[in-house]
């Protein structure tokens, strides 16, 4: 009876273990379920989601909706919707976007304005769930009018500097018929009509748009909000206004024998009434779209026709269909010639900031105080306020650009100073700074205190550049005013002689021989800096090149008027200037010289204002930067080889 008792609990325990097991089994099958994942083998999937389904309908008409379903042809995700997506015309909130599976749910914040075309753009946001593909451009249409708005523009944006294209830029445009503010405070105090983004290539397309004139402008928006109004923020604008034109679509001549179609006439109603003109019929019929007209003269009458059907290229004639918009319920047909597509080219530049700001301030090593401006300072000067003598005066080092000032301290008998520094556009600043430092390693230990570093050739160098000492401090006291060369051939003294009145370049006068090798010798305790330091003593090894290791280059320039300045620039691969010439004559020719072997940029600049230097634009002014162009190459230097380009300018 014991025996049996314990056999039934080994049965029920058995039972209940197996239930146990089933029931795991079933969950982790449903998880599978409700869980969709990538089927297993197969062509990988290539294909971007496509979209089977809106309520309400793409490019419906009288919308007042404030929920929008979009479904999907397979599971989506969103990338980086809120960088990505725009709103045209914007709004203040944007929509709250929810993915359920394959249907995207759009919640839009914020009411809508009447009688106006809208289109809710998201790049590339779209992609499908497993494979990343995006769906490129995607955009759902919708007016709440009565018809949708059917004309368009294009046209990209770069940088105006390097002419790179510039992406993800916001481009606006704002009605010209304004009459509440000045046309060119519109970017900096009003919202947009329309927006769009410029793609990798810097491309845009404004689509849905009315008759109008605009005033077009771009906007690289940091803070998100449509207004230009940061300094930093990146811009470009058109110098005049614009217009919107209707692209027609791809025409298809195996589709003759299709009915011919009416779209209805964009001056009237400004729309495309739920048509997309993504279908390609012919003949076909439409309707003035700009009140644009020409005149076409056959033997029997005299025909208006529209005249903005634009192609990438000059075509023969085509004979279309036309809808007299002068006379009602009449079709005829006229021959209409292809004209090119227009498109509107923006450079961008960040405005030059004008305020001056003194950015830095700082002890660099021992008596020296370094300071640095946001601009050259005009009209620098500074006082050293008690307990410092008014009759101590720091020796100053300004920059060539003056926008940055070194003040050395010698003999200074305080270990801090506090003084006030005066500039053009900025209050007076009163500062303390200390004037020694203690460098320690990383182990905390104090390293070796700072000497006299001297500088000058080592390695492999050019016999045509000057044989020049560099010194890390101004040089107070020389013991001799010599230095020893070896020489492949000889053993001499050289002469130096500073270059700068504070003395921290010196030149060593001595021409330098190709294909040579060196041995200059700068003996201990030769210099004595303002602080009482000396150099240690260095032996630095060089090499010359020989004259066939270089190539020579000659430019030939030919500008488009003799009235205007060029900078022709002459940079590396990464865009370093390596060299600037000013041409001013009609033609002229460049001599660079002896290159190493490598390629080379040519850039030119327009130099408006006579600067030697390129200067950005201003909104404000209305002036656009100045235009900058390339050389349809790079140039190639090859080693022992002569090489003359000739280069228009446009």
């Amino acid at each position: 009876m014991k025996f049996s008792a314990t056999k039934f609990k080994y049965r029920k325990d058995g039972l209940r273990n197996a239930l146990m097991l089933s029931c795991i089994a079933l969950m982790f099958i449903m998880n599978r379920c409700a869980n969709p994942v990538a089927p297993q083998g197969g062509p990988k999937d290539s294909e971007p989601p496509q979209l089977i389904g809106a309520v309400p309908p793409d490019l419906s008409t009288h919308f007042n909706a404030t929920h929008i379903r979009l479904t999907f042809n397979e599971y989506i995700v969103l990338k980086d919707i809120n960088k990505k997506f725009l709103m045209s015309p914007p709004s203040l909130n944007l929509p709250e976007f929810k993915v359920k599976g394959k249907t995207l749910l759009i919640d839009l914040k914020d009411s809508l304005r009447p009688n106006t075309t809208y289109s809710l753009y998201f790049a590339d946001a779209i992609t499908d769930l497993h494979e990343n593909n995006p769906l490129p451009d995607f955009q759902y249409v919708f007016s709440t009018g009565e018809a949708i708005d059917s004309l368009s523009m294009k046209g990209s944006v770069v940088n105006a500097f390097n002419l790179k294209p510039v992406e993800n830029m916001v481009v606006m445009l704002y009605y010209a018929n304004n009459d509440t503010l000045p046309l060119e405070q519109l970017p900096l105090k009003v919202a947009p009509s329309y927006a769009a983004r410029t793609r990798m290539d810097g491309s845009f397309s404004l689509n849905y748009l009315r008759d109008e004139d605009y005033l077009l402008f771009a906007l690289n928006d940091q803070n998100y909000n449509y207004y230009f109004d940061l300094p930093e923020e990146e811009i470009a604008f058109s110098d005049t206004l614009i217009k919107a034109f209707y692209i027609p679509p791809a025409l298809d001549t195996s589709l003759s024998a299709k009915s011919e179609e009416t779209l209805p006439d964009s001056l009237l109603q400004d729309s495309i009434t739920q048509q997309r003109l993504q279908d390609s019929i012919h003949p076909l019929l439409f309707q003035d779209t700009l009140g644009q007209i020409q005149s076409f003269s056959d033997s029997t009458t005299n025909i208006s026709y529209d005249t903005l059907i634009h192609s990438e290229s000059q075509q023969d004639e085509k004979i279309f269909a036309l809808l007299d918009t002068l006379i009602k319920n009449d079709s005829v047909e006229v021959k209409q010639s292809f004209l090119p597509l227009v498109s509107y080219h923006l450079y961008s530049f960040i405005e030059e900031d004008t305020v001056q700001r003194l950015l830095k301030r700082e002890n660099t090593g021992n008596g020296q105080i370094f300071l640095n401006f946001k601009r050259p300072a005009e009209d620098f000067f500074y006082k050293l306020l008690p307990p410092f003598d008014t009759l101590y005066k720091p020796l100053l080092d300004i920059s060539k650009n003056q926008d940055s000032i070194k003040l050395w301290f010698p003999n200074c008998p305080f270990d801090s100073v506090k003084m006030c520094v005066y500039a053009k556009g900025i209050e007076p600043d009163t500062f303390e700074l200390p004037l020694k430092r203690e460098t320690l390693t990383t182990r905390g230990k104090k390293a070796k205190l700072e000497s006299l570093v001297v500088e000058t050739f080592s390695g492999q160098t050019d016999a045509f550049r000057p044989f020049i000492l560099k010194f890390n401090h101004p040089v107070d006291s020389v013991r001799s005013d010599s230095l020893l060369l070896f020489t492949s051939k000889d053993t001499l003294w050289v002469k130096f002689a500073f270059t700068d009145s504070l003395r921290m370049r010196a030149l060593i006068k001595y021409p330098l021989d190709y294909n040579s090798s060196y041995q200059l010798i700068i003996p201990s305790k030769n210099f004595v800096d303002i602080f009482g330091l000396v150099n240690d003593s260095i032996s630095p090894r060089f090499t010359t090149r020989a004259t066939d290791a270089y190539g020579n280059f000659y430019l030939k320039v030919i500008l488009p008027s003799d009235s205007q300045q060029y900078l022709i620039q002459l940079l590396d691969e990464k865009e370093n200037l390596v060299r600037q010439n000013v041409v001013n004559d009609s033609i002229d020719e460049i001599d660079y010289g002896m290159l190493l072997p490598k390629k080379f940029v040519l850039k030119a600049i327009l130099d408006n204002n006579r600067n030697n230097r390129w200067d950005t634009g201003n909104y404000r002014k209305k002036r656009q930067p100045e235009k900058v162009q390339y050389f349809k190459a790079p140039v190639e230097i090859r080693a022992n080889w002569d090489l003359h380009e000739e280069w228009v300018l446009e």
